[in-house]
């Protein structure tokens, strides 16, 4: 039986067709009184394989499974309404309003849609999701990233936190981000784009939501742990901290270099990413179990003693790229920028696979 590239409702109901009369034969061979096993155990075989290829037309992966990113999907919503991040909209979904537009929470169908809808993704995902990114992350990325910040800061304070801490002042003065920067050939920075650009691509983001992936363990090492070799296959190995913002650029934006091959598809994290994840490792360890946050240094979320760079994103007007920790001894987040050339032995990336953004 042979399958088509594409796979439409008619594509399903003659493959099924097919296996059906695969089947059918299959049966009667073995209803048979003078029984060959040759011909039985080949139409066997091929019953299998054709089974296990409907199967993967229907869901191509494997370790990001329907079930999986269902209930990381309804994880994340419970956590951002708890969070303070969604709320109950007027028309009664979960979501978030920005300039009176209401973005509702995506569904699982629309999620899965959205993923199967574009070919370079889903290749991409089968190969990442072996490399150990199998975690869904839905992030609010239409939502104002200043007031983004504020919320969390409430929900920080609500649970035995601190205020954030701003080390940058264009956080707090609330200047404009630019996103998905590159090197130059020169060496210097493009001008990025603004959040209205990117809304204007209508097909990169869900809803006003961006998609992406990320490690199962989204810890960044330190720049002197062992090397750390991710996923099933483990042959990726985990970036560690310490690096220049240009060294991480250049390994994530030219693939074509063999000792940056493993890490091709890869992007790092935009800053709604890391709010999106800290938002849900707060609810997890905390909110979730109505527990107050550790005073004795020991509250670990996510990047305690971490600084998480954000090297594809900076403020407008300026070459410095924002970053952000969460700081145990101090129990707050952190906020604050370096320059294109600085390293820090606890500064550093943490990748997310996405839809690429094409200009």
């Amino acid at each position: 039986m042979k399958f088509s590239n594409t796979f439409s409702c008619f594509d399903l109901i003659a493959n099924l067709s097919s296996l059906k009369i695969q089947t059918s034969h299959f049966d009667d061979l073995h209803q048979s009184p003078f029984q060959n096993l040759k011909p039985l155990i080949t139409i066997q075989k091929e019953i299998s394989l054709n089974t296990k290829e409907i199967l993967s037309r229907l869901w191509p992966f494997e370790l990001i499974t329907p079930e999986k990113i269902e209930q990381q999907r309804n994880n994340q919503a419970q956590a951002y309404e708890a969070v303070g991040l969604l709320q109950k909209l007027p028309s009664g979904q979960l979501g978030f309003i920005e300039q009176g537009i209401e973005y509702p929470f995506p569904t699982i169908n629309e999620i899965k849609d959205y993923i199967q809808s574009d070919p370079e993704l889903t290749e991409l995902l089968k190969q990442k999701e072996k490399e150990g990114f199998t975690q869904l992350l839905i992030t609010p990325f239409l939502q104002d990233i200043h007031q983004t910040a504020q919320t969390i800061e409430q929900a920080v304070i609500k649970q035995g936190g601190q205020k954030n801490n701003y080390w940058s002042d264009k956080w707090k003065d609330q200047v404009s981000f630019r996103y998905f920067i590159h090197l130059n050939p020169d060496g210097t920075l493009s001008d990025g784009l603004t959040k209205a650009q990117i809304k204007d691509k209508s097909n990169f983001l869900l809803n006003g939501y961006l998609i992406s992936f990320r490690e199962a363990n989204p810890n960044i090492p330190h720049r002197d742990d062992p090397d750390e070799f991710t996923g099933k296959t483990k042959t990726r190995k985990k970036l560690k901290a310490g690096k220049t913002a240009q060294e991480y650029l250049d390994i994530l934006q030219n693939p074509n270099n063999p000792d940056y091959r493993m890490y091709q598809g890869e992007e790092a994290m935009l800053p709604e990413e890391w709010f999106a994840l800290f938002a849900e490792d707060l609810y997890t360890k905390y909110i979730r179990q109505n527990k107050q946050i550790e005073q004795d240094n020991s509250s670990q979320l996510l990047d305690f003693d971490r600084w998480c760079w954000f090297v594809t994103t900076k403020f407008q007007g300026s070459g410095r790229l924002p970053g952000a920790r969460w700081s145990p001894g101090d129990r707050r987040v952190d906020l604050g920028d370096d320059a294109l050339g600085f390293s820090g032995e606890h500064l550093g990336v943490r990748p997310s696979v996405r839809k690429k953004f094409k200009l």
